[in-house]
C-alpha cells in the first residue's frame, strides 16, 4: 500500500519524518530521500539535508537514509515499513505554500507513486469559536471561490456592514452572493468510511467545513465573512487543491488539519508562536494510530479497491 503525505511546509515535512523514525511501532526497513537542487530557504534546506543524513535505530534495526541529489520537482521522502505482514510505503512530499504549489505536488506524487490515498496534513485558523488553537479538524466539505470573485463582495463596504449586522442565527440572504462562484467538494464512498472511522475512534478530531482561499485572513471582517458565506469552520490555503487533484486521479483524498490561529490581525504571531507544538500534536497521532487505521480499513474493508 501506498500513502501520499502532502505536506505545506518544511516544518510539517520535518516534523512528520522525525516523529516516523523516532516511533517504536513502525518497523522501517528504508527511507529513501530525493531533494531538489536547492530550496527557496537555505536554512531549510541544510536542516532536511542534516536531519535525512544521520543514523536512525528502529526496533533494534539499524539503516541509513539515502539522500540523492538530482534534479526533481519537489523534495520528498518515501520511507518503508512493514504492518500486518504488508509492505506499506508513506511517500512524504513537501510542496510549500498555496494552491499552485499543492495541485502540482499532488499530480508529481500521484504521477509517480501511483499511491492508493492522498493524505494532507497541516495547519489552519479558526473562523468557528468553537474550535481552539491545538484542535485537529476533518472536512466533510471543502469550498473555494476566486480571489476575484470573493474580493468584489470582501471590500465592498455595504456587503460587509450588511453581513456584519447579521446575529449568528440569521441566514445570508441569497441576492447577497448570487454573483459568487462558490466551489465545493464533498466525500466520495472511500472517503466516507474513512471519515467516519476517525470521528468515531478520534473524539479530539472534529467535523468540520474548510474554505481554501489565497488571501490571508488577518482581520474579523474577512472572517465572519468566510463563516457567513461559506458556512466555514476553518481556513486554509491548500485543501482543495490537493482534493480537487486526488478527486480529478480518482484517488481518496483524506484532510487532516491543525488549529494555529484564530485568523484575525493576530494570525502571524500566533501561527509562528503555536507552529511547533501543535505540528507535533497532529503529527503523533496521525503516526502512533491514524495511519494504522487507514491500513486496516484498506485491508479489510475495502481491500485497496477503488470503487469512488
Amino acid at each position: 500500500m501506498r500513502i501520499l503525505v502532502i505536506l505545506a511546509t518544511i516544518d510539517e515535512y520535518n516534523m512528520l519524518i522525525s516523529t516516523i523514525k523516532n516511533n517504536s511501532f513502525f518497523k522501517v526497513t528504508s527511507i529513501y530521500t530525493k531533494s531538489k537542487d536547492s530550496l527557496n530557504d537555505s536554512k531549510a534546506n541544510d536542516s532536511l539535508n542534516r536531519s535525512n543524513q544521520q543514523k536512525f535505530k528502529s526496533n533494534s534495526l539499524s539503516y541509513k537514509t539515502r539522500v540523492v541529489e538530482e534534479k526533481t520537482f519537489f523534495n520528498f521522502s518515501e520511507i518503508k515499513y512493514n504492518y500486518l505482514d504488508k509492505e506499506i510505503y508513506i511517500i512524504a512530499l513537501y510542496s510549500n505554500f498555496g494552491m499552485l504549489n499543492a495541485s502540482c505536488a499532488t499530480i508529481f506524487g500521484l504521477e509517480r507513486f501511483y499511491p492508493d490515498i492522498v493524505i494532507n496534513l497541516g495547519a489552519a485558523g479558526s473562523l468557528n469559536k468553537n474550535f481552539n488553537i491545538g484542535d485537529i479538524v476533518t472536512p466533510f466539505r471543502v469550498f473555494y471561490s476566486t480571489y476575484q470573485d470573493t474580493a468584489s463582495l470582501l471590500f465592498d463596504p455595504d456587503f460587509i456592514k450588511k453581513i456584519t449586522s447579521l446575529s449568528p442565527d440569521q441566514p445570508v440572504e441569497s441576492q447577497f452572493i448570487q454573483n459568487l462562484n462558490r466551489k465545493s467538494l464533498g466525500l466520495n464512498n472511500i472517503e466516507k468510511k474513512l471519515y467516519k472511522n476517525i470521528l468515531k475512534n478520534y473524539p479530539q478530531i472534529h467535523k468540520c467545513i474548510i474554505s481554501t482561499q489565497d488571501f490571508n485572513v488577518d482581520s474579523n471582517e474577512k472572517k465572519k465573512f468566510l463563516n457567513r458565506v461559506f458556512e466555514a469552520d476553518v481556513v486554509d490555503w491548500e485543501s482543495y487543491a490537493i482534493k480537487y487533484s486526488s478527486n480529478k486521479y480518482k484517488t481518496p483524498c483524506l484532510i487532516l488539519r491543525v488549529i494555529t490561529d484564530l485568523a484575525d490581525e493576530n494570525f502571524e504571531d500566533d501561527y509562528k508562536t503555536n507552529l511547533e507544538t501543535v505540528l507535533k500534536k497532529i503529527s503523533e497521532i496521525f503516526v502512533n494510530s491514524i495511519i494504522s487505521d487507514v491500513c486496516k480499513i484498506y485491508f479489510s474493508d475495502i481491500n485497496c479497491s477503488r470503487k469512488i
